[in-house]
């Protein structure tokens, strides 16, 4: 599967992608299942998105990537430090885009502790795809080569936001679904920044864990929320400094890597 994956970067990233998708499905209908239990449908989704974080760490492992992914690296304080502005800009600039507000509840209940979990799990599993596997894959391929880091953050950003294409066939209207991919793309970026920066995929982890937990924590505090094209839209803008700021720090890395 290795050799596979270095000769066929692309189809290797779109089977993951596939395969990710159909696992991720089954634990939300799981979750649906058993929605009229307390928790049913949060703790479903936990579970399902913590077997699936086991199988891509187990491949990680198989494919010996686990500490040049960034997997098996924390990464130095220093650099830790640099992308805590542009990763709590990262966090506030979506949440308040979605909610119009950063101002979590003040009482946590224990449906939101849960929420949290879910959703900081959710961050965790699509990193440990699109940037421990699929970034790294093209990263493996392209380093030596003139641009290679900006080319394997650029591609692996465009899959990780074309992915999120797939809440339209899930019956989202198409022009939330299209701001949605396109701000997963900007994120994208970013993320893939922060782990050449850092050397390691858990800043990443952190911000996109924290970004996924606050939207929905405060979404689940709102009556009758509804996503509108002006969420999205908002989005998309805010993540503009981000997407420059990614684009200028794969573009530095690139060059020492020639």
């Amino acid at each position: 599967m290795k050799t596979f994956a270095l000769k066929n970067p692309i189809i290797f990233s779109i089977l993951l992608i596939i395969i990710f998708y159909v696992l991720m499905t089954c634990a939300y209908v799981i979750g649906e299942v058993l929605a009229d239990f307390s928790n049913g449908r949060q703790l479903a989704q936990f579970i399902g998105k913590t077997a699936i974080s086991a199988l891509l760490i187990y491949i990680i492992w198989r494919f010996d990537w686990v500490k040049n992914s960034g997997v098996g690296r924390i990464g130095k304080l220093k650099t830790w430090l640099i992308v805590l502005v542009p990763g709590t800009f990262a966090v506030l600039s979506t949440t308040y885009a979605y909610t119009g507000t950063i101002k979590l509840p003040e009482t946590m209940s224990g449906d939101s502790i849960l929420i949290a979990a879910n959703m900081i799990s959710g961050g965790f599993v699509e990193e440990l795809l699109f940037r421990g596997l699929i970034f790294y894959c093209f990263i493996l391929l392209w380093s030596n080569k003139k641009a290679g880091l900006l080319k394997s953050g650029i591609i692996s950003s465009v899959l990780f936001g074309a992915s999120h294409l797939v809440w339209f066939l899930l019956g989202k209207d198409f022009n939330l679904a299209l701001l949605q991919s396109l701000g997963a793309f900007g994120s994208g970026i970013f993320y893939a920044a922060t782990v050449i920066q850092t050397r390691s995929i858990w800043p990443a982890v952190i911000i996109h864990g924290l970004t996924n937990a606050f939207v929905y924590i405060i979404i689940s505090d709102i009556p009758d929320y509804y996503e509108t094209v002006n969420n999205g839209t908002m989005d998309v803008m805010l993540g503009i400094p981000l997407i420059i700021y990614g684009l200028i720090v794969l573009m530095k890395y690139s060059k020492k890597a020639v």
